[in-house]
């Protein structure tokens, strides 16, 4: 039975987490600021849709250490897989799970910002082969470690990998009908396979929050 000192635990918790996740996005924000103007990169300059891809491989591969992190202490793995003061300390498979989820929003952001930096960067065509080589290795690595993902959790987590599958499904179909008719009565200019794609990931990670918030709240 949990407590009202065990409810304002919790909430001192959570504030905690809410102020250091704050603390720690400033600082990655102005590292990263820092960094691409080290390159020479001016993200002023950018278009909106390359911004947003910014920020999204930022997030991923930043909540992706922070995640691989966090498993180095089985106690606040613990506490953030039950959200309770008391929770007991996670278990080796636990933290392998946390590592291996860590692992795999690192890689998405490495893999969205590698190709968005390189052409910033001014990356030739004599290199564009080799790099894209590299990146799909990474894919294929990345999908399998989703495999194992998949294998290895339990009943609700795919629940909620499959719902967030299916809602995002359902939304982008309906936004590809309403863009491609758009298009086709000439109210919508073109737009590229990157926009799609980084579009697609906004809207899958969108899902994929509520969906989990909503599995873990039943």
């Amino acid at each position: 039975m949990t407590t009202t000192a065990d409810n304002q635990k919790l909430t001192r918790t959570r504030l905690l987490q809410m102020a250091g996740g704050a603390v720690l996005g400033a600082t990655l924000s102005y590292t990263f600021i820092t960094t691409l103007r080290h390159l020479g990169l001016n993200i002023k300059t950018w278009p909106w849709i390359d911004v947003a891809a910014f920020m999204e491989g930022s997030i991923f591969a930043f909540i992706g250490l922070i995640s691989i992190a966090i498993t180095l202490s089985p106690s606040l793995t613990a506490k953030q897989i039950d959200q309770t003061p008391d929770a007991p300390p996670a278990t080796r498979r636990e933290l392998s799970m946390g590592r291996l989820q860590g692992l795999i929003l690192f890689l998405a952001g490495a893999l969205l910002l590698t190709p968005l930096l390189a052409s910033a960067h001014g990356a030739n065509t004599a290199n564009a082969p080799m790099l894209f080589a590299i990146i799909v290795l990474a894919f294929l690595g990345q999908s399998l470690l989703n495999y194992i993902l998949w294998r290895r959790a339990d009943e609700l987590a795919r629940i909620a990998i499959t719902n967030t599958s299916s809602v995002s499904f359902w939304i982008l179909q309906g936004l590809l009908f309403l863009a491609g008719s758009a298009q086709k009565l000439g109210l919508l200019s073109t737009f590229s396979l990157w926009t799609a794609m980084v579009l697609t990931l906004g809207v899958y990670s969108i899902a994929s929050l509520v969906v989990s918030y909503r599995t873990c709240s039943r």
